[in-house]
């Protein structure tokens, strides 16, 4: 058999696997590039009516309106920064303020966020055109709307606009630091960690070669928190169980024929079960509400709200400072609930967030914060 017969079927193979993907490039453009068309009939009831989580969406706005009619002060915010602090780095770390702005990462949120949005489909909506009206990725769309991989855009359904969801942390840097020694010269330093000389004096704002012995030299960046700074998982799991049904857009449990946007996560688990608080914060709700039943509500520092619903019990009340991890209530089915599972939501402000993004985020805090809870 000659080399050209054994490289054909290699030839082949290859060939097929390139108009493989070039399909698929040319269907993920397609779906890209789609226009909005009109949702099933059986659907259109789901569409237009009201939204599961429109009882939460009312009670955050009323905490909030309530905020601003009391003048411009948010006391709340006060008391949780005092309480707990403020996430990100101290300002004085490294030469300039560029330094310190490395540390920021892309999905740490600051009070003045505004990058989370629902978005009503409109005729002639794309995904392509919509990612672009929000200054956010196609990626960042599907996947804060996942049922979008199989589906067009439906005119008159809500979907979630986010760039800050499930975007990775970036790797913080920190100065590299070394100690001069007796010998040290600033050539021999910078011929060791393969600086040039010029470089070496501009990280260290020196204007001469003189060092003296103990003498701290700047000599690169490295991975990590600056010292006496960490990372922390921004928000924890409440409990842990069975997730029986998602973010997103879903059919509603008790009318099958209308769909409905589910704003958090269901964790199922048996009846009487302890959930925990997934970040530090103050109860701004802990009552009875209609189809969510006993309800809690969280506000942590930085903006974040999260919920509890369905509970079997509540073991808060509104005011009280609770600790992440600290027992909040038991797990139920009051209000509309098909079995016991804990609903579970977060907020950035009024707007959901995925929670598995939420609860996939990192953010800097102090140590001694850390080993103070």
């Amino acid at each position: 058999m000659t080399l050209v017969t054994k490289l054909r079927p290699l030839a082949l193979v290859a060939g097929f696997l390139l108009m493989a993907s070039a399909a698929r490039s040319q269907s993920q453009s397609d779906m890209l590039h789609r226009s909005a068309v009109a949702p099933p009939e059986d659907l259109r009831s789901g569409l237009s009516g009201q939204q599961e989580s429109d009882e939460i969406d009312q009670e955050i706005e009323r905490y909030f309106a309530n905020l601003q009619n009391t003048g411009s002060t948010d006391l709340d915010a006060q008391r949780l920064d005092r309480l707990f602090g403020s996430s990100g780095a101290p300002a004085d770390h490294g030469n300039d303020q560029s330094d310190a702005d490395t540390f920021r990462f892309n999905n740490q949120a600051n009070a003045d966020d505004q990058d989370m949005h629902s978005h009503r489909v409109a005729t002639g909506d794309t995904i392509w055109n919509i990612s672009r009206r929000y200054n956010v990725s196609t990626d960042s769309i599907v996947d804060n709307n996942p049922e979008l991989r199989s589906r067009p855009l439906y005119i008159g359904e809500e979907i979630l606009i986010s760039n800050i969801i499930q975007t990775p942390a970036p790797a913080a840097l920190q100065n590299r630091m070394y100690q001069v020694k007796r010998g040290d010269t600033l050539s021999s330093v910078a011929r060791r960690f393969r600086l040039s000389l010029a470089a070496l004096k501009r990280l260290n704002n020196l204007r001469s070669n003189q060092l003296s012995v103990g003498q701290q030299l700047v000599v690169g960046r490295q991975s990590g928190p600056p010292p006496g700074y960490r990372y922390e998982a921004l928000f924890e799991w409440p409990l842990r169980g069975v997730i029986t049904s998602g973010f997103g857009r879903r059919f509603n449990p008790f009318v099958r024929s209308a769909t409905q946007f589910h704003k958090g996560l269901d964790i199922g688990a048996a009846m009487g079960t302890p959930f925990s608080a997934s970040r530090d914060g103050i109860v701004i709700f802990s009552g009875r509400m209609g189809g969510y039943g006993n309800a809690i509500f969280l506000r942590h520092t930085n903006g974040f709200v999260s919920v509890y619903a369905h509970c079997m019990k509540t073991l808060v009340q509104a005011g009280d400072v609770i600790k992440r991890g600290q027992r909040l209530g038991l797990v139920g089915r009051t209000g509309s609930a098909t079995g016991p599972h804990l609903h579970f939501e977060v907020r950035k402000w009024r707007n959901p967030i995925n929670p598995i993004g939420a609860l996939n985020m990192r953010e800097l805090v102090r140590a001694n914060q850390v080993a103070a809870r």
